[in-house]
C-alpha cells in the first residue's frame, strides 16, 4: 500500500463552482487537501486491462460525483456516490479523475492521475 504522505501528494484539492457554473475541464485552482479528506488510487499506476480502486471518504460529504477526463480534457460523469465507497476503473491511458463534494465546506473538489504504462514494442 502507498504511504499516506504520497497518497496525499496525489490529491489536489481545489475551489471548484458549482456544477452548473463550472467548465468541463479538470479544475485549475489548487490547494492543500485537509487529513481528513481520502481520496486515492490503488494502485496508482497500472498496464492496459487492469484495474484500479478509486477510493473515498469524505467526512461531511453528503454525496460526490466523479468525473474521469477524456483526451480532450472534458470531464465525463461516472457517477454519483456517498461519501465515503469504491469505483473499480480500467483506463485505457493516463486519466485524471475528479471528485466533486456536496454538503463538505472544507472541500468541495479533487483530482488524482491514474498512470497507464503502455508497452513499447
Amino acid at each position: 500500500m502507498l504511504s499516506r504522505c504520497f497518497l496525499l501528494a496525489l490529491v489536489l484539492a481545489t475551489g471548484c463552482r458549482h456544477a452548473a457554473d463550472r467548465e468541463s475541464s479538470v479544475p485549475r485552482q489548487v490547494r492543500p487537501a485537509s487529513e481528513q479528506f481520502l481520496f486515492e488510487a490503488e494502485p496508482a499506476s497500472i498496464s492496459p486491462g487492469e484495474t484500479s480502486i478509486l477510493r473515498w471518504n469524505i467526512p461531511g460529504a453528503t454525496s460526490v460525483a466523479i468525473e474521469e477526463t477524456s483526451r480532450t480534457g472534458k470531464l465525463h460523469l461516472l457517477g454519483k456516490f456517498p461519501g465515503s465507497g469504491t469505483l473499480s476503473v480500467q483506463p485505457r491511458s493516463d486519466a485524471i479523475y475528479v471528485i466533486s463534494c456536496e454538503g463538505s465546506p472544507e472541500i468541495s473538489c479533487a483530482s488524482l492521475t491514474v498512470r497507464v504504462h503502455l508497452k513499447k514494442p
